[in-house]
């Protein structure tokens, strides 16, 4: 499977998940939400970057993405790490709507513009390699996280 169909499987499973939080009314069950969230946005982000966006920088015509992309994955990890740490529970459904949207939009941003431009640059040999090589990692990440 092709990078981009790779990172778009986990998209989907974060949308998932995001919309099991928004329904849970349960403190302790949207913790453990928060916690498989936090495992698969932290291995996303980890190897998007290694895998796709390290690749992207090498090209005039998207490098800026990249850039924009890791800023986006900046702040994600930044309210990741908040979302942790917050006890008042309005605080936390805040920061959490907050990062939601941000990764939403990123993700639109990403599967509308960014993967489109990205796999043309690249080819379909590199998008397959990188694909192969985050899914690996990626296993090996959350076996890990588990």
């Amino acid at each position: 499977m092709d990078i981009f169909k790779q990172l778009k499987k986990d998209h989907d499973e974060v949308k998932e998940m995001f919309e099991k939080l928004t329904q849970t009314r349960q403190p302790s069950s949207r913790k453990k939400i928060m916690d498989k969230i936090n495992k698969e946005l932290t291995s996303h982000i980890k190897l998007e970057e290694k895998h796709l966006y390290a690749h992207m920088q090498k090209h005039d015509e998207l490098k800026d993405m990249a850039l924009k992309g890791h800023e986006e994955h900046e702040i994600v990890k930044k309210l990741l790490r908040e979302i942790s740490r917050t006890d008042d529970s309005g605080k936390w459904m805040a920061k959490f709507h907050v990062m939601e949207e941000l990764v939403q939009m990123h993700i639109k941003e990403e599967e509308k513009q960014i993967f489109k431009k990205a796999s043309q640059v690249l080819g379909r040999s590199m998008s397959q390699e990188l694909g192969e090589k985050y899914d690996r990692e990626h296993e090996q990440m959350m076996a890990k996280a588990a």
